[in-house]
């Protein structure tokens, strides 16, 4: 929605009605000198269309397309409930998982990689893994310092 948002707001209404001049709304539209359109002179009389259909009745033909509802507190809490119940599952805490494990489990990964046809971004995507892994391990093995021992 952030990107729809920021794009939105970088069209200008010029950009809008040279839309609507290349897909035939328009017979002249008149630029001024500081590119600005002239709004006065669109003319919306003639669409090409096959079936005559009117500007209006053409704008207007989704007018009675539900977009939105009113939902009543009942069927608001019967949702939420059910969201509520297929989302148990998900709020249990991930297993830890041991450097050991991470690198086995990265093995049986490259080595699935290497028996089957995959791309090389599957590999750069191991590589990638298999570094943090790798620093991961070395800030885990850092040397201790005579006041670690000291501390409770």
């Amino acid at each position: 929605m952030i990107f729809i948002d920021k794009a939105w707001k970088k069209v200008v209404p010029s950009t809008i009605l040279k839309c609507f001049k290349k897909s035939g709304f328009t017979k002249k539209i008149h630029e001024t000198e500081n590119d600005q359109l002239n709004i006065e002179s669109i003319q919306w009389n003639s669409l090409p269309t096959q079936e005559n259909v009117s500007f209006t009745d053409y704008v207007n033909i989704d007018e009675d397309v539900a977009v939105w509802g009113v939902f009543s507190d009942a069927e608001i809490l019967e949702n939420t409930l059910s969201i509520d119940e297929d989302n148990e599952d998900d709020t249990s805490p991930l297993p830890l998982v041991t450097l050991k494990e991470a690198s086995l489990s990265l093995e049986k990964l490259r080595n699935f990689s290497l028996q089957s046809e995959v791309t090389v971004e599957v590999f750069d995507a191991l590589f990638t893994i298999e570094n943090t892994i790798e620093k991961i391990k070395l800030n885990s093995m850092k040397q201790k310092t005579i006041t670690d021992f000291f501390k409770k």
